[in-house]
């Protein structure tokens, strides 16, 4: 149980450090599941990667992203929201 209670210490810390779960990898979603997760419309995300504030990548004609980076996107916007400047 010590061991346990060490590991999910390191997660607890490693989210409030910088959103990351060690082990964790990202993963790539496809246009529908990233507005879901950003709580936008499809033609509000397609605006946000054209200005380049959302990374995506292209693959045929279909838009994908990484979950990680879609986290790091609503964590700038929250603590821009709270009187922090958001980086891009």
């Amino acid at each position: 149980m010590p061991e346990a209670a060490r590991v999910l210490g390191e997660i607890i810390r490693a989210a409030v450090s910088d959103g990351r779960v060690p082990g964790v990898e990202a993963r790539l979603v496809k246009a529908p599941e990233a507005c879901d997760i950003l709580g936008v419309s499809r033609s509000t995300l397609y605006e946000l990667v054209k200005r380049g504030e959302v990374p995506a990548l292209h693959l045929g004609r279909s838009l994908r992203v990484r979950t990680d980076l879609l986290e790091e996107y609503i964590r700038q916007q929250h603590h821009a929201e709270r009187g922090g400047t958001a980086t891009t």
